[in-house]
């Protein structure tokens, strides 16, 4: 087994019980066209598929890029295009939430029909969309609105979100592939890893705490 490797897994290990790392695996292309957070991509790459239970949610996440075939008009020479470059994120969801809901970045949003949330400051960043009255309740709490916010202010990269039946779907652009090898000390090496382990945790927190997907059901 190799040093990165090695440190990967035993990064992983600290904070995902359950542990299954892949490094040579992704998050499958069915699975991400399913979610609709990207459109136009043809090629779905990846790698540092990671499997098993955070704070006791069931979650999958990797690297993924998204590509398409361009062609240039002139000289009808084909390039390729990039979609989407990041991180892909699958949680388990304790309830359904149905009709779907998705939430974009308001740049990445074509549509003039989104849902206005309580929250002025919100809509000015973010774009909700359902078919359904109260489900983006259970998501967009003050908290959570809160939270995408100061990510937005603090110049964090562009969320796209779905949840739909009993999963999230979470695509976060991300401009450094997981867990690559480096120069450096051990030690320093698994500070890195933590801190790109961290970049996914964070996102993670923020759908446990401080939404209401995953509150305890009152009866």
């Amino acid at each position: 087994m190799s040093r990165l490797i090695a440190l990967t897994r035993e990064t992983l290990a600290a904070k995902i019980d359950e542990l299954e790392y892949s490094p040579a695996g992704h998050i499958d292309a069915r699975t991400v066209a399913g979610s609709a957070l990207v459109a136009g991509w043809s090629d779905c790459t990846g790698s540092d598929l990671v499997k098993g239970r955070y704070r006791g949610v069931c979650v999958s996440f990797s690297d993924i890029i998204l590509t398409h075939e361009g062609h240039n008009t002139d000289s009808y020479i084909p390039y390729t295009v990039t979609d989407f470059r990041g991180v892909f994120i699958i949680m388990s969801l304790p309830r359904s939430v149905s009709p779907g809901v998705s939430v974009l970045s308001k740049g990445l949003l074509g549509d003039p029909r989104l849902l206005k949330t309580p929250y002025p400051e919100f809509n000015r960043y973010y774009g909700v969309k359902t078919e359904g009255n109260d489900a983006e309740k259970q998501i967009i709490t003050p908290e959570f609105a809160s939270a995408l916010v100061n990510r937005k202010k603090d110049g964090g990269s562009e969320l796209k979100m779905a949840f739909s039946g009993s999963f999230a779907y979470i695509a976060a652009e991300n401009k450094t592939n997981l867990f690559e090898d480096g120069n450096g000390s051990d030690e320093e090496l698994g500070k890195r890893l933590a801190r790109e382990l961290e970049f996914v945790t964070e996102i993670m927190d923020a759908l446990i705490d401080k939404t209401r997907l995953f509150a305890p059901v009152k009866y």
